[in-house]
């Protein structure tokens, strides 16, 4: 088990200063993750790897584009704009989330659940790997608080970097 923990205030633009507390516990078949806001959490998700890649075991997949679109429907026209060396991708659609905590229709705190699972399979557990000690399964138990969400719309987003940076700062 491996155990993670960093405190650190809020831009003041963002939530004036308040403290934020995130911590992750490390077990062989899952990780734990607190997003604390003053202490506070009010909802948790299990984010499991279940999506399209998973199943194929392959992160590189492509999912459309023009190639994709030609051997799928049949030569179907496809909008000649379309470069059939560029394919989109959606990582987010590799996750199944579920709510065990708060609120089910809360659309927002999923993809918010889905982009810090994200952020852990792509450059954290890879960065460990070779120690073995954070091979988790692809499952994530995620406990936030929704508060930090609440007000000011626009700054969403912006919360959402800080708080992955955040995460990114406690493995250094």
């Amino acid at each position: 088990m491996a155990f993670y923990k960093l405190t650190k205030q809020f831009d003041e633009n963002l939530l004036q200063g308040q403290e934020l507390t995130i911590t992750a516990a490390h077990f062989r078949n899952q990780t734990i993750v607190q997003i604390r806001l003053e202490g506070q959490i009010d909802s948790t998700y299990e984010v499991t790897l279940e999506g399209i890649s998973s199943l194929e075991h392959s992160l590189t997949r492509p999912l459309a584009g023009r190639q994709f679109l030609n051997e799928n429907q049949g030569g179907v026209d496809v909008d000649e704009d379309i470069d059939s060396s560029h394919f989109i991708r959606d990582n987010l659609s590799d996750y199944k989330v579920v709510t065990k905590l708060g609120d089910p229709d809360d659309t927002q705190l999923t993809v918010i659940s889905s982009q810090i699972a994200e952020l852990y399979n792509s450059v954290i557990i890879p960065k460990f790997q070779p120690s073995h000690e954070m091979d988790n399964n692809g499952k994530f138990l995620i406990s936030i608080s929704s508060k930090i969400w609440k007000g000011d719309g626009s700054a969403a987003f912006q919360k959402l970097v800080f708080i992955l940076q955040s995460i990114k700062e406690m493995y250094l």
